[in-house]
């Protein structure tokens, strides 16, 4: 959305006359639909609007991509004049004409004749800034202003989303072609398809140095590094949060955050390229510059012969230094990996020389590789991740991991500082994913765009998926081939429940249920009269279907879905997860860390305190004493006395989980945000994050064993492992126990009768509470016990107290003490 933000700021900006465009945000009936691009209709009235004449319009046909203005069949030009506005097509097919059989020596005094001349201009410097090369067969509108006796024809553009370095990958079915991660600025200026008017523009010398001229001004005075990263930062602050909030975006806040740090990139390496290539005649040779070093502060570009910006330094100091001399050895192992074949490096060094030798200085590296589709990378084929890699530097005699940062979608990698010491023939930079990183979960490929909320095993071959645009996957060899099936309608399915693959229920938006008997292949429609988003649905071994969802849905079923029970449980919240206790009860969790618990036939239900606040995604049942939930923050909770208590077990990071795997009390599997997957084997006290190698939100999470395990997430994701989890690296003992104990506010507060006191031991000891009036006297102690590490609440009742303020202390063995007030009204 910020590429096509930017395309036509930029031909704002050069006055040109093309569509407005700004970014939106969609609420159907209250509900978020997300953050929008809207751009400006190109019709009579955009005409109107902008001072102009209603007249001839015609829409290049995306469909047919034969806008390129050779003559075509009439019905092809019929096509674009429904497509537009007019009074037929003779004009279109004249101009046609004349741009096909007018001479060469008389082609520059016809076409400016002929078309608003500012028009082609601009339209061509915007493709050629851009990279946007399929708007000259498609994607553009051809308007005749007929209030003018010369220039008439004028450009309209439009669609500009595949842009600003982001390259299609040919070799990937669509959609998931044009949302790779692919990354290129090296298109020649003007290319792309054929396109009659842009080839003899460019064979007419004089019409060429026109635009080449007009070109060097825009980036000379308009499209300019201040001015451009500038206004990416600026787009990016209006619309961070609400991205933050979009939970239909493709990726993660963390892939917006590089996506503006590979369009500042952009911005710095296009106009490196087209200066170097274009605007002044190619000079140097390949793969080696050399540059004076005479400035601290600012950046040296090292660009090639073929306009490659191979790398960039900023010197902090030097001393005695006159020049740097780069050499780049593209597609090439790195020597130190010459014996490598995992190819989990990147095919690509750097060799830094000074002159004189004995140089000193301080400075900041920037350098890049290639990755611009399948076919043409330098990621090793072993790199699933470039996330993973690390700067590798060869001291001449040994490898080193130097800390910097990587950028995935822009190809380039920043260390923030190097010196003298580390340059020199023996010695080079490179990038590898490190040795002690053990790779147990691999990508199982799909070729899909589209999220992927739940996932489960039912054996070790079969594996099914659900996920937007009512998708349903199922594999029959443990995940390695993937057959597609449609649920009925295109929008989300949240979960899916079995008890085979001939009993499958499926729920999703908009009240969607669904149903199939035939392992997926067919799907029918179960009628449900609300219209809530359904999140979770669970089967339980009786075959009752329990289903939940936003504002405090909760719905059974004891007939295969043919009636319902419906009943709202707390419309404040969305509910987020079911599960079943073998004793009929069932456990609801949601937004705020709210925790419902039902009666034995599930027609009441009770709301549990679990000492927190944040929206929990998920909840199991081990047994009926022993439940785990997880949420936002990073927070994990377990009840070892079937929900009435909870103590918190958080991951060490604060990210989202989605979704978890209880193997047992203490083994325990979690997934979320950016591909992250924690395990622990000690029921929490310590977690290992697994390697993963991906960042992709991780929606959920299956096990048939405590090896064999799915995942699947964001963009089509699906990882699979076949070996027990990593427990080295240890994070150690969870740091979310507070190093002190805490002492929380009661709830409620204020209260009438009674009311909980909650707090949180990290280490075992003596805990006391008492409860103090006004004047300091001890009104009551409600606990003197030994207490083990963990969360706890004790109930306080005040039946016989006056309304008041109230003090209450706690005191863990003889070093720590934290006092609250809460007020009791009657």
């Amino acid at each position: 959305m910020m590429r096509e933000k930017l395309a036509w700021d930029l031909f704002a900006d050069l006055n040109a006359l093309a569509p407005f465009c700004y970014h939106a945000k969609l609420t159907i009936n209250n509900n978020p639909k997300g953050l929008f691009v809207v751009l400006d209709k190109v019709d009579k009235y955009f005409l109107i609007n902008r001072g102009f004449t209603p007249a001839p319009l015609y829409e290049a046909s995306d469909t047919y991509t034969m806008a390129d203005l050779t003559p075509q069949p009439d019905s092809l030009l019929a096509l674009y004049y429904d497509l537009g506005i007019g009074s037929g097509y003779s004009d279109l097919k004249e101009l046609i004409s004349i741009l096909n059989n007018t001479p060469d020596e008389k082609f520059e005094e016809v076409v400016t004749q002929l078309f608003d001349t500012l028009s082609v201009l601009n339209w061509f410097t915007v493709n050629t800034i851009t990279m946007m090369g399929d708007s000259y067969n498609k994607n553009y509108n051809l308007y005749r202003d007929t209030t003018r006796s010369t220039q008439q024809w004028i450009i309209i553009p439009w669609d500009y989303d595949l842009s600003f370095g982001r390259n299609g990958d040919p070799s990937i079915p669509f959609p998931a072609d044009l949302l790779n991660d692919g990354f290129s600025y090296t298109f020649p200026p003007l290319s792309g398809p054929s396109n009659v008017l842009k080839d003899r523009w460019m064979s007419n010398p004089e019409l060429r140095e026109r635009f080449r001229l007009y070109l060097k001004r825009t980036l000379d005075s308009i499209f300019t590094e201040v001015r451009y990263q500038h206004k990416i930062d600026s787009i990016a602050n209006i619309i961070e949060t609400e991205v933050a909030n979009d939970f239909y975006k493709w990726g993660t806040v963390n892939d917006f955050n590089e996506h503006i740090e590979a369009l500042k990139y952009y911005v710095t390496v296009r106009r490196n390229y087209l200066y170097k290539t274009f605007i002044n005649e190619p000079s140097g040779i390949y793969n080696i510059v050399t540059l004076p070093i005479t400035q601290t502060n600012i950046p040296y570009h090292f660009v090639t012969y073929d306009g490659r910006t191979i790398a960039t330094m900023w010197f902090k100091y030097f001393q005695n230094l006159d020049s740097i001399t780069i050499y780049a050895y593209p597609d090439s192992i790195p020597p130190c990996f010459s014996n490598d074949i995992s190819e989990r490096y990147i095919k690509r060094f750097l060799k830094i020389i000074p002159y004189p030798e004995n140089a000193i200085f301080n400075a900041k590296l920037q350098f890049m590789y290639q990755d611009i589709y399948t076919n043409y990378t330098e990621v090793g084929k072993g790199v699933q991740d470039e996330h993973l890699l690390k700067t590798v530097y060869y001291n001449g005699n040994n490898i080193e991991i130097l800390q910097s940062k990587l950028n995935t979608y822009g190809n380039f990698i920043t260390i923030e500082n190097i010196t003298d010491g580390m340059v020199g023939w023996d010695k080079y930079f490179t990038a590898a994913i490190p040795e002690n990183y053990t790779q147990k979960w691999f990508i199982k490929p799909t070729s899909l765009w589209q999220k992927l909320f739940d996932v489960k095993i039912l054996d070790s071959l079969r594996i099914c998926a659900v996920g937007e645009d009512g998708l349903f996957l199922k594999s029959f060899d443990g995940g390695n081939s993937w057959i597609q099936k449609s649920i009925g309608v295109n929008l989300p399915f949240y979960k899916f429940s079995y008890y085979n693959l001939n009993n499958l229920i499926a729920v999703g938006e908009h009240g969607s249920i669904f149903k199939s008997t035939d392992e997926g292949e067919s799907w029918k429609k179960i009628q449900f009269n609300f219209a809530s988003k359904l999140n979770s649905v669970k089967i339980n071994p009786d075959g009752n279907i329990f289903i939940i969802g936003d504002d405090g849905l909760f719905a059974t079923s004891n007939d295969s879905g043919n009636t319902w029970n419906i009943m709202i449980v707390d419309s404040t919240i969305n509910i987020t997860d079911v599960d079943c206790f073998l004793n009929g009860e069932i456990i609801l969790v949601g937004d705020r860390g709210k925790i419902f618990i039902s009666s034995g036939n599930a027609s009441s239900f009770q709301e549990i305190f679990s000492g927190i606040n944040a929206k929990l995604h998920c909840v199991q049942i081990l047994n009926d004493n022993i439940i785990f939930a997880a949420g936002d923050s990073g927070v994990v909770i377990k009840s070892s006395n079937g929900g009435v208590d909870w103590i918190l077990i958080n991951i060490p990071i604060k990210i989202k989980l989605y979704d978890l795997y209880l193997m047992d009390e203490d083994n325990l599997y979690v997934a979320g945000e950016n591909g992250k997957i924690y395990f622990t084997n000690d029921g929490g006290q310590n977690w290992y994050s697994q390697y993963t190698a991906i960042s992709n939100d991780l929606y959920a999470i299956d096990f048939l064993n405590s090896a064999y395990g799915i995942s699947a997430g964001v963009s089509g994701t699906i990882i699979k492992t076949t070996e027990p989890a990593t427990i080295t690296g240890i994070l150690g003992p969870n740091p979310f126990f507070h190093q002190n104990p805490k002492l929380y506010q009661n709830y409620p507060n204020p209260f009438n009768f009674s009311t909980t006191i909650s707090y949180e031991i990290p280490f075992e000891g003596w805990v006391n509470i008492k409860i103090y009036n006004i004047l300091g006297q001890e009104i009551r102690e409600i606990l003197n016990d030994y207490r083990k590490p963990g969360f706890y609440r004790e109930r306080f009742d005040a039946l016989n107290l006056p309304s008041g303020v109230y003090f209450y202390r706690l005191r863990v063995g003889k070093t720590f003490s934290e006092t609250r007030k809460f007020l009791l009204i009657k």
